[in-house]
């Protein structure tokens, strides 16, 4: 897809600890040559083939690795943003690197390692997104953490060939649940159209379904690559701007929660199988933005686990997100409890009135 023909970045931030022999960067920079060995296919390019197919050429060119320092202490940055996002500083926490942030023919992965003033730092990494999704990333992550760590070799196996997808599947897939249909029908409404425009306008919701966890397709516990099918519900903008709360609420939770539980093998390859599928056919379109609420859930990804030596991460989950797509993800308050925190990109009156009082 369109869409995700792009980078998207991440960022973990640590404490400052005791004292160390090794210098933590030099310790991933070490741990990324041995990551590197069974996730081969990210040291490697995108090439376009025909019918602007994507492969990548495992040209073993590894990865962009960025040490800096930084004027500043993770409390200002605590202080000045509560370590979410937007990040103002993201520029310089993820510099820009001339060639690096092109699809085709350029680095699937960044990585830089910032030195804060208080002894503390930030891990921050900017990955293609055609490669991996969310949790395949923090899957890879891991895995260097784990061998920074002195593991001989990751705990999870890698695997990625795409067609695993698809091969042996049963003809029919079981419904499943998900446990964040609430929330997504709570904030729906925000970005549905103004009350002011036709009542005949409509207004969809995108929830995007992690399946790599579903026992009847047989994934290997390792893949890392994209996993991810886009169920989606439309209704009338004045089922979700009625008089009656109660009303609303049923309509939402309805609608939000319907099209995710239709998630099919089927579905699923009727999008994606090449090279008949859906997405062939229509020659890839971009998502249509207008009246869309795309939400995406990375609470379990697995960012606020990438333990570096240093414990785990104060925050660690995507640094940014593009204009019609919100993430849900796990904010950690310090103590290690957490909370759902909703990512999301309205018009300024918009998030103006999400804003406490």
């Amino acid at each position: 897809m369109e869409v995700i023909r792009r980078h998207t970045p991440i960022a973990c931030f640590y404490r400052g600890g005791p004292p160390v022999d090794d210098d933590p960067a030099a310790v991933i920079h070490r741990a990324l040559d041995d990551a590197l060995v069974p996730y081969y296919p990210l040291a490697g390019r995108l090439r376009e083939v025909e019918g602007r197919r994507l492969v990548v050429d495992c040209t073993g060119e590894w990865v962009l690795f960025v040490e800096a320092d930084a004027d500043v202490r993770l409390a200002e940055l605590e202080a000045a943003t509560g370590l979410r996002p937007p990040f103002p500083c993201l520029d310089r926490l993820l510099c820009y690197v001339e060639g690096s942030s092109g699809v085709l023919n350029c680095t699937l992965l960044l990585i830089q390692v910032t030195w804060l003033l208080c002894g503390g730092f930030a891990f921050a990494f900017r990955v293609n997104h055609v490669t991996c999704d969310a949790a395949g990333v923090a899957q890879f992550v891991s895995a260097v953490a784990e061998i920074a760590r002195g593991l001989p070799a990751p705990t999870v196996p890698a695997a990625w060939n795409f067609n695993i997808v698809f091969n042996g599947l049963p003809p029919n897939l079981a419904a499943t649940t998900f446990d964040f249909e609430v929330l997504t029908a709570a904030l729906w409404p925000s970005g549905a159209p103004a009350r002011r425009r036709s009542i005949s306008r409509r207004t969809r919701v995108v929830s995007v379904v992690n399946f790599r966890h579903v026992p009847e397709l047989g994934l290997p516990a390792g893949y890392y690559g994209n996993a991810r099918a886009c169920p989606w519900a439309v209704v009338a903008v004045t089922a979700l701007r009625g008089r009656c709360w109660q009303a609303r609420w049923a309509t939402r939770w309805r609608w939000c929660g319907r099209r995710r539980r239709r998630c099919s093998d089927r579905r699923v390859r009727a999008v994606h199988d090449r090279p008949a599928g859906l997405l062939v056919l229509r020659g890839r379109p971009y998502v249509a933005m207008a009246n869309l609420f795309l939400v995406s859930d990375n609470r379990h990804a697995g960012f606020q686990r990438v333990e570096l030596g240093r414990g785990e991460p104060v925050y660690g989950v995507p640094a940014a997100l593009p204009f019609g797509v919100s993430f849900f993800v796990h904010i950690g308050n310090g103590g290690g409890v957490g909370a759902v925190g909703a990512m999301i990109v309205r018009p300024r009156p918009a998030i103006d009135r999400f804003a406490p009082r």
